[in-house]
């Protein structure tokens, strides 16, 4: 199967690769192959020995303490289902941050090595839009899963978790930087330990034909003419019928200041 960039898809067999890709990156658990600058393949395969029990059972533990005794015992089942489902995916996370790291650094490498070659267009395309979002995303001051929680006041036992349902309603903007959730700072009212009410609004207004979420923050972070020539992320606070106002225009007629 095949994705444009930034919605890669796993397959669990590498023989049905298309005819005429060429393979940029290869491991043991992955290999990765390209028929054009915008499609990417990613095979991935997990052994038994690529799981580590002994950091499973330990997460699992701690996790099922969490949970504590159920007064009923009667969702205890489902519960102890939901801990361990929880432990698996942030065991194998965990994992695998290191290895799409490598992926995503050599398609960056392929991409420069074609436009360098002046091969195509599409190249110089793709390649400068991977560097805005690299821009972008250095720019802004982020905080991890850990520290999110913290200003939101929310348990740091488990971060992944406690965001989780945040993220699931559309509710934080949530980034990955080498493989790891990266949250803008400037979304967070600080003093009363939440997301501002304003830029939940904004994720709720995006429409998918709009932009993504990489698009809303480079929306955020540019100068706007409708608050003097300030950035909507330094203004969440003070002027958020303002920014409401300019980026409904925005998603009315996209490129609209």
């Amino acid at each position: 199967m095949h994705r444009p960039l930034g919605f890669m898809q796993t397959s669990g067999s590498s023989r049905q690769r298309q005819k005429g890709s060429k393979v940029i990156f290869q491991s043991p658990k992955s290999s990765v192959s390209t028929s054009g600058a915008t499609e990417v393949r990613v095979d991935l395969k997990l052994d038994v020995k690529d799981v580590d029990f002994e950091t499973l059972f330990r997460d699992l533990k701690v996790k099922l303490h969490q949970v504590g005794p159920h007064p009923s015992g009667k969702d205890l089942h489902g519960e102890t289902l939901v801990a361990l489902k929880d432990a698996v995916r942030e065991l194998l996370m965990r994992g695998l941050a290191g290895e799409f790291e490598g992926i995503i650094g050599a398609y960056r490498d392929m991409l420069e090595q074609r436009a360098a070659s002046g091969q195509d267009e599409a190249v110089a395309r793709a390649l400068t839009r991977v560097k805005l979002q690299t821009d972008v995303l250095n720019s802004v001051p982020m905080v991890d899963q850990a520290q999110a929680c913290t200003i939101l006041g929310l348990s740091t036992a488990n971060p992944s978790a406690s965001l989780r349902r945040l993220e699931a309603r559309d509710a934080i903007l949530r980034f990955d930087r080498s493989g790891r959730a990266s949250y803008p700072l400037f979304q967070f009212d600080i003093p009363e330990r939440r997301v501002h009410p304003v830029l939940i609004k904004l994720l709720q207004m995006r429409s998918d034909d709009w932009g993504g979420k990489m698009a809303l923050l480079h929306w955020l972070t540019r100068p706007n003419r409708n608050l003097q020539g300030a950035r909507p992320c330094d203004r969440l606070a003070e002027h958020p019928e303002a920014i409401l106002s300019s980026f409904a225009a925005e998603v009315a007629e996209p490129l609209n200041g």
